[in-house]
């Protein structure tokens, strides 16, 4: 007969051979495999632009040309280093194509043909301008945004025509891709003014008139004078008035930077819209 102490024992030593087997399994089959998980270009952004700093070193570029061809054509240019990923954000691909000489960082997104150049000349020097970038980029497939790769102290990309960001941006317009630049001003350089949109040293554009900002005090620079914000004298809508390309200069005030920045870009976005 068997008894209630036997019983016990002959469980006891079912569940220890049950667990030396559950232990020899994982043994066999060796640790998890690991999941690869696609960075968030919020990050990625918000990490390359702590770099810009006014002592941050810079390598003047040996062919701007040449390397904002690679960088546009996915060839990898020497300085830079490129990757391919999935913005959690929108489940589309995009590329982002970096340099640690000073050269700028790139997003190119791959789930439509190129229609739009987002740029920020004066990420970390211009606060929260490459939050706005991003979001349009975000919001409009088939954008590329630049982002400049230096502190505008050391070298400042919207006026130095021997940068790989000016040769990236130039690349565009000769390909007829309009560009929108963004740029920040402190509340009292134009406190009458909450954006200044104006085309720089092109001419005003269909693009940059349907860009109405509804809720925002808005200058715009073909209908009235804007203070010292109109960016005629900006390299990169120079180039575009010279090629008959688009270009939008979108300047912020902080405050609007500080408090409202996804209701601008989202008015933005709206205009800018194919």
């Amino acid at each position: 007969m068997v008894t209630l102490k036997n019983a016990r024992l002959s469980l006891l030593i079912v569940a220890v051979g049950t667990l030396l087997a559950v232990v020899l399994v994982v043994l066999r089959s060796g640790p998890a495999p690991s999941v690869d998980v696609d960075p968030d270009p919020a990050q990625t952004l918000a990490s390359f632009t702590l770099t810009l700093t006014q002592d941050a070193s810079y390598a003047t570029p040996p062919s701007p040309r040449r390397l904002g061809t690679g960088v546009l054509d996915g060839s990898t240019p020497s300085g830079f280093a490129r990757a391919e990923h999935t913005d959690p954000a929108t489940g589309r691909r995009y590329a982002v194509v970096s340099s640690d000489r000073g050269w700028g960082l790139y997003l190119i997104d791959l789930s439509a043909p190129t229609r739009l150049a987002i740029e920020v000349p004066h990420a970390n020097s211009d606060l929260d301008t490459e939050q706005v970038g991003l979001g349009l980029f975000r919001k409009l497939p088939g954008s590329v945004l630049l982002v400049t790769g230096t502190h505008r102290k050391v070298v400042d990309v919207a006026h130095e025509e021997d940068t790989v960001f000016n040769a990236v941006a130039r690349l565009l317009a000769e390909r007829s891709v309009p560009q929108v630049q963004v740029h920040g001003f402190d509340d009292e350089s134009l406190p009458s003014a909450d954006v200044v949109l104006s085309s720089g040293a092109a001419p005003v554009s269909p693009l940059a008139r349907a860009v109405s900002l509804e809720g925002f005090d808005t200058c715009r620079a073909w209908e009235s004078a804007c203070g010292k914000l109109e960016g005629t004298k900006n390299v990169q809508g120079q180039d575009a008035a010279a090629l008959g390309a688009t270009f939008l200069h979108v300047e912020l005030s902080r405050s609007v930077r500080s408090g409202r920045l996804d209701e601008v870009v989202s008015q933005l976005a709206k205009g800018l819209k194919p």
